[in-house]
């Protein structure tokens, strides 16, 4: 108006919420102002539903529904609850503040609807409904294989229990790659280790995707990751394996190796400098033997340091199997001498001519997959790409590919990551119980057979990369002794 002012009606949500109401004048010149207004929106008469956010097969609870009456009179007030569109409770009383319903629910199907409602005798009504899920006790495992073929292939898949089996055929490792990628992704539980495997392979699915000329989705969610790791930070500016615990050399390592790919992907990681100076300044406090995690990270990050100096006094032999790698990396990159021929009695030869390293009592098999990614990292330094094949080519025929842990498939990721990956070109047929399909690096078939067996025949000028599993619930999960058994007792002397 003349004066200057402005009036508009707004209509708030039915809904009991708080509303921010934003004002932006414009004056002459472009001048500007912004101001805020909030607003606390309420029902005088209202409901609440309180519920369990799961419930298993057999639990049993109470549900609460609540009316809340804000007014000064006492109000008569018709209250019920439903459980999947049937009443099951219906009261009339006098409400002067407040009143609680209890409803006792037991679980026995998949899901619970239930709904709370008050209804004024002048036809007011509110309500709130809620959906609980309800999970039946016990877990779900995968069984199934993996194979590598080169060749025209028949294989049989015995199926005696008539299973729902996916079979996966792909033709080329990095189809692999992004199935792994895709599996750790999938992956729900977040301590430092997982994020930094996590954060591993979605860096190496959007260089292939990228590659490929395809969009990669997930940005958002590796700047997520970069974020929860950075805030995971102790008081040192370092890493245990959960948020905030007490320094861990490896867990540090390995965090600091993977953000330092992101930074490398253009992605901005801040206060990462300030993580790698509070590294470096620990280096004096450290016996020579436990300063090549530090190193190997520093490097990483081409840090300028000192890097002869703190390299003078290290002794090969007082090393790990990792350790032993990552100075190897290390002195190759910085142009110090160090024994190579200890670092080559470390490759293995398996029957099928693969490559492997031995793995480590502290990390088991996924020791293993990290130090022969270590290895592959060292080898494709020294230019010795036949070796990093045999590596990879050890990867490959490894049957559990889809159930490693995190660390183990980071690892297979960027082992598989080294080198050129295009396959050459070749002529693929495969026929699944006589019938022809395509391969196009997705999941080709889910059937449930009335055979005991699956056959698969496979016509092929190139590698081909095939997996097969089926997924079971048991409800009351077993131990699993099929490949060993480890028990201990006391001796009876």
């Amino acid at each position: 108006d003349e004066n200057g002012k402005a009036k508009i009606s707004v209509q708030y949500p039915d809904d009991v919420n708080a509303w921010t109401t934003t004002f932006i004048g414009l004056g002459e010149g472009f001048k500007y102002f912004k101001a805020e207004v909030n607003t606390q929106s309420f029902s005088e008469v209202t409901s609440r539903l309180a519920t369990p956010s799961y419930l298993r097969v057999g639990d049993s609870c109470l549900v609460i529904g609540k009316v809340l009456n804000y007014l000064d009179t006492a109000l008569v007030v018709q209250s019920s609850f439903e459980i999947n569109g049937q009443k099951t409770m219906d009261s009339l009383r006098t409400v002067a503040n407040a009143l609680v319903d209890n409803l006792p629910v037991k679980a026995s199907l998949d899901s619970l609807r239930l709904k709370y409602t008050l209804e004024l005798p002048g036809g007011y009504i509110d309500g709130e409904q809620r959906i609980i899920p309800v999970v039946t006790t016990g877990m779900t495992f995968s069984n199934g294989g993996f194979i590598k073929v080169d060749k025209d292939t028949l294989i049989e898949i015995s199926n005696p229990n008539k299973e729902n089996y996916t079979i996966t055929v792909l033709s080329s490792t990095e189809d692999i790659m992004l199935k792994l990628a895709e599996d750790l992704g999938n992956y729900q539980y977040e301590c430092n280790e997982q994020l930094a495997s996590k954060l591993i392979a979605l860096l190496a699915q959007q260089v292939i995707l990228e590659k490929r000329g395809e969009w990669f989705r997930h940005k958002r969610e590796v700047e997520r990751i970069i974020q929860k790791l950075m805030e995971g930070k102790n008081s040192w500016g370092m890493w245990g394996w959960w948020p905030h615990q007490p320094t861990d050399v490896f867990m540090t390592t390995y965090v600091l190796d993977a953000l330092q790919q992101a930074v490398e992907a253009d992605y901005k990681v801040q206060g990462l400098k300030l993580s790698l100076i509070s590294l470096e300044n620990s280096l004096l406090n450290l016996e020579p033997h436990k300063r090549v995690g530090q190193l190997y990270a520093l490097h990483k990050a081409k840090m300028d340091v000192a890097f002869k100096f703190f390299m003078r006094d290290i002794m090969m032999d007082s090393l790990s199997i990792s350790e032993k790698l990552k100075l190897a990396i290390v002195s190759e990159r910085q142009k110090q001498k160090y024994d190579s021929k200890e670092i080559d009695k470390l490759l293995k030869i398996d029957m099928l001519s693969n490559k492997y390293v031995n793995e480590e009592s502290r990390f088991g098999l996924a020791g293993s997959f990290y130090n022969m990614r270590l290895m592959a990292e060292w080898l494709d330094i020294k230019a010795r790409s036949t070796d990093v094949e045999a590596l990879q080519d050890f990867v490959l025929a490894q049957d559990n590919l889809h159930n490693l842990n995190t660390i183990e498939k980071a690892s297979a990721i960027r082992i598989l990551a080294f080198g050129n990956q295009k396959q050459p070109e070749g002529i693929v047929a495969v026929e699944l119980n006589g019938k022809s399909i395509s391969v196009k690096g997705e999941s080709l078939s889910q059937i449930k057979s009335a055979k005991d067996s699956l056959m698969l025949n496979i016509e092929t000028e190139k590698s081909l990369y095939i997996s097969y599993s089926y997924e079971q619930f048991a409800s009351n999960p077993k131990s699993n002794k099929e490949n060993f058994g480890i028990s201990t007792n006391w001796l009876d002397k």
